[in-house]
């Protein structure tokens, strides 16, 4: 979630924004459509200081197999957009079965213009999305803010229900390996290569093992239709599960603008038992990310981690990372393949907004630990 600009929307201390002068008056929200985009990108290069090509916000709002995002904007008296709000929808498991009604709506890109920031816009802009949001059916919307836009949306309402961490693996002992550990500390840094020492040995063990069950490896260009029957087994021993098919799979890895995402299928005998995602490593910080995974069994799962760890050693990373809710079945995998934790203060929040109290998605997502949830299930295109 994009949320940067969010903070500066309401004073830390809690003081109530400035009575509205006579610009802000003038101003009016809009509920977006394609017609808007140029207005959105135009936003988003003042509020964050960088420009991002067109088809990241085609692909992201009007593309998405679940449906199309829910966005305002937030326009002065000369038209200009001020203020922008996304939500994008998914579409849930509930223990393996398809949740009724709307889809889970998940925040995006929530920018202010600096010139508009500190005057309370946004709080209306929130209220509004979540306003449509319910009308539409919408049971429930989740974000993961970042430390500074997390208490503006405790302030205004939203349920803190659970923490996210991203974890650190070095796998290479070289200068690259030990900067991915320096933010948990100089003696973090300085154990890294003794980390990616032993991470080289677990990988070629579990190669070894990949072999002995005879899993064949292969990128795929696309996601096979399978796929679905085990996202629905699997979705099964979870209470909360966002719908892996073919067709949300192809666009969220495979035709996402950027091009850094790859995905290894794995195959017995030429049936297709499950894939995993990588994310690229940055030139510059030699990080790459292991971004989903989905296996038919259990037992596979530490054999497909080690196959997208060799796979980013291969492409040039130094280290990997993964994020994962705290508790859950995720954090305990990563950990068990060596990912180291992060200091306990580098953590983001998981909030929620019940639109529908009563629907059982709401239930579920009141419990982040029993989620199935990876860093595919962000709203970030890619990871930095």
């Amino acid at each position: 979630m994009r949320g940067m600009s969010a903070a500066s929307e309401s004073d830390p201390s809690g003081a109530a924004p400035p009575a509205p002068d006579a610009g802000e008056q003038q101003l009016r929200t809009v509920l977006c459509a394609v017609q808007d985009r140029d207005a959105q990108l135009d936003l988003f290069a003042r509020a964050f200081g960088r420009a991002v090509p067109a088809e990241l916000l085609t692909w992201r709002y009007d593309r998405g197999p679940h449906g199309a995002a829910l966005s305002f904007l937030t326009r002065d008296g000369d038209g200009r957009g001020i203020c922008g709000y996304a939500c994008s929808p998914r579409r849930v498991l509930l223990a393996g079965v398809a949740a009724e009604g709307g889809p889970l709506g998940q925040t995006g890109d929530v920018m202010t213009d600096p010139a508009w920031r500190g005057r309370g816009i946004f709080r209306g802009l929130d209220g509004r999305c979540m306003a449509e949001a319910t009308e539409r059916g919408w049971p429930a919307v989740i974000g993961l803010p970042n430390s500074t836009s997390a208490p503006l949306f405790v302030r205004m309402g939203w349920e803190t229900v659970g923490q996210v961490c991203t974890h650190t693996l070095p796998l290479v002992a070289d200068g690259r390996g030990r900067a991915a550990r320096l933010g948990a500390g100089r003696l973090a840094a300085w154990g890294a290569g003794r980390a990616a020492r032993r991470a080289a040995r677990a990988r070629g063990r579990l190669a070894a093992d990949l072999r002995a069950r005879g899993i064949e490896t292969r990128e795929l260009t696309a996601f096979p239709g399978q796929v679905g029957e085990i996202c629905a087994r699997v979705g099964r021993r979870f209470s909360f599960m966002v719908r892996r098919d073919a067709e949300f799979l192809d666009w969220r890895y495979l035709k996402a603008p950027s091009g850094l995402h790859r995905a290894l299928g794995f195959y017995v005998a030429g049936e297709f038992i499950g894939y995993v995602v990588v994310q690229l490593p940055a030139s510059q910080t030699g990080i790459g990310f292991v971004v989903d995974l989905l296996l038919q069994e259990d037992e596979c799962l530490p054999v497909a981690i080690g196959a997208a760890l060799d796979y980013l050693v291969a492409k040039g990373a130094s280290a990997a990372r993964a994020s994962a809710v705290v508790g859950s079945w995720w954090e305990q995998r990563l950990r068990a393949a060596g990912f180291l934790a992060p200091r306990p203060t580098d953590r983001k929040i998981i909030i929620l907004h019940p639109n529908l109290e009563d629907h059982p998605l709401v239930a579920a997502a009141r419990e982040p630990q029993r989620w199935y949830f990876t860093d595919g299930d962000r709203d970030d295109e890619v990871l930095a």
